[in-house]
């Protein structure tokens, strides 16, 4: 159905992953709890990995290098992001200029200063606003509609994520940026699985109708989880992070995992509207696309890096 049909609505899918779980009838066949947890062993087996993975990277390789992946990863998230806003709205947001700017705000997120990212930031913005409202020479009926989805996309997606690797530089970094992966990713698995079994209550029905309370405190208590393993972990550190006490680290993990869920739900909204049971394109076995896979950090990233550059530093780092 195309987004200016209605001759026959087509109501929009359910969305199981992330934040909440999801209520489910118990029939297989429909998707069911059974179902459900099987789908959830598929995102383990295909999790585990890919996180063991990323860990090796961000503890062994340069923190350029990781960078480079995170803006790499952002870029395909921006073009599912374009490619969902095209189904949910019938704006096409023309992909050059989108996607040139994501690569731009990238650059700014390699070079490790907060700074520069936001100067990329406006630099992308300007340019894409040039390419939509100046160059074109077909009146740029949609101008206006491409103009506000493009800038929001720039700025919720490859902005957004590419504050993550900027941990990096800060004293114990890779230990900090494995920590918001270990919280983000908990709250992530912990809430599917609990939402499936245990799920009765909605969450917010106009936004996700099968993420659920029950799934959202599990994701909750997996934060809190993470910041006691990270407080275990990092207990000898001799940086300043061994000044915190575990209920910090705790309290830090749960905020992580409310913020993960908060990125979680924007997307799922963007979903619902484009009428998407996921964001499409590349992804892992039962994750959907690459956008699915991230959202979490869409919110926690910026949140975790300006919270401890600011401990480290005593100033916000711009």
């Amino acid at each position: 159905m195309t987004p200016g049909d209605i001759s026959s609505p087509k109501p929009p899918p359910a969305d199981a992953s992330g934040a909440g779980g999801d209520l489910s009838n118990g029939d297989v066949s429909k998707g069911g709890v059974s179902g459900k947890r099987g789908k959830f062993l598929l995102r383990l087996v295909t999790a585990l990995p890919a996180f063991g993975v990323m860990v090796a990277l961000i503890v062994w390789v340069p923190g350029w290098l990781v960078s480079v992946l995170v803006a790499a990863v952002s870029m395909v998230a921006t073009e599912e992001y374009r490619r969902l806003v095209g189904r949910g709205s019938g704006v096409e947001v023309p992909a050059f200029p989108l996607l040139g700017g994501a690569a731009l705000i990238g650059l700014g997120g390699v070079s490790g200063q907060p700074a520069l990212l936001g100067a990329s930031l406006a630099a992308a913005c300007v340019l894409y606003l040039v390419a939509v409202w100046l160059l074109p020479r077909d009146g740029g009926e949609q101008a206006l509609d491409q103009a506000v989805y493009g800038l929001a996309g720039l700025v919720l997606v490859p902005w957004l994520l590419n504050h993550a690797p900027l941990v990096l530089p800060l004293p114990q970094g890779a230990g900090l940026l494995i920590f918001l992966m270990l919280a983000v990713s908990a709250n992530d698995s912990w809430a599917y699985l609990a939402g499936t079994a245990l799920g009765k209550t909605p969450l917010i029905p106009s936004v996700s109708p099968n993420k659920t309370v029950e799934g959202a405190l599990a994701g909750l208590a997996a934060g809190a989880i993470s910041g006691l393993v990270a407080g275990l972990w990092l207990e000898g550190a001799t940086t300043p992070l061994a000044g915190f006490i575990y209920w910090d680290l705790i309290a830090i993990g749960v905020v992580l995992a409310f913020a993960g869920q908060v990125g979680d739900l924007l997307e799922s909204k963007l979903k619902r509207l484009a009428r998407a049971d996921d964001s499409g394109g590349v992804g892992l076995p039962g994750h959907g696309g690459v956008l699915d896979r991230v959202d979490g950090y869409l919110i926690a990233g910026p949140m975790f890096y300006y919270y401890y550059a600011y401990y480290y530093a005593g100033t916000f780092p711009w």
